[in-house]
């Protein structure tokens, strides 16, 4: 009989706590199949992609820049609890309470900036589950809003990056009576196929794709680079 994974824990928040958090030991052991070196942690004011450290004997910890950012936009304190739902691949969802016990609330002035970062966060990115001729093609269609909201009509390539960070360079073009000026709508090829087989897609895949960086300089092809996670 196997051992159930673990879908939800608390941490309390001691101190070191803004520079790292590592996860409870019997939830890193019950994980199973390839571990992701990023986490995706969901709450209220968006997402945030988390650098995964793996230790020798097995443990996990949540550590750099991303984490650094999640403890600022929620003004996390010592002596508070943060709780987690773990969805799969790295995914959790979070839930912050207070010494009160009850869970922390923001003020109104918060909340219209929780809302920009939201807005902000929708803009940069996009969902598409895989259908079979996402496979068997070498071409993905893109939403032409994502394209237009991110003035990427001067890209030519994208990086597409996965959760450890390996990446695949495939073309960006763009179809329809305007072309890049008003296009009807956006393609990822040359590359796209190469990049479903390395990462093993399959039909059904949710797929997460995360604007990070945009390019452009004169005299050269001008190249964007995405985070893609399966979640």
């Amino acid at each position: 009989m196997s051992t159930p994974v673990i879908r939800k824990f608390f941490k309390f928040l001691a101190p070191g706590f803004e520079t790292e958090l590592r996860l409870p030991p019997l939830f890193c052991r019950r994980l199973r199949g390839k571990i992701p070196n990023v986490a995706i942690i969901q709450s209220c004011k968006g997402s945030w992609r988390v650098r995964v450290r793996k230790s020798s004997n097995g443990l996990l910890t949540l550590c750099g820049n991303g984490w650094a950012s999640f403890v600022s936009h929620h003004d996390l304190k010592f002596g508070e609890l943060l709780f987690f739902k773990h969805t799969g691949q790295m995914l959790f969802k979070t839930y912050i309470f207070q010494h009160t016990a009850c869970e922390k609330e923001f003020s109104v002035a918060a909340e219209e900036q929780i809302g920009l970062d939201h807005h902000h966060h929708e803009n940069t990115q996009f969902t598409i589950t895989i259908q079979p001729h996402n496979l068997k093609r070498d071409y993905l269609t893109i939403p032409s809003t994502f394209v237009k909201s991110n003035f990427l009509d001067r890209i030519t390539s994208v990086s597409l990056r996965n959760t450890s960070g390996d990446a695949w360079r495939v073309k960006l073009r763009f179809y329809g009576d305007s072309r890049k000026t008003n296009p009807d709508h956006a393609v990822l090829n040359c590359g796209w196929r190469e990049f479903c087989k390395s990462n093993k897609l399959k039909t059904g895949d949710v797929c997460v794709f995360e604007l990070v960086e945009r390019r452009t300089s004169l005299g050269s092809a001008a190249n964007a680079v995405m985070d893609v996670t399966v979640v």
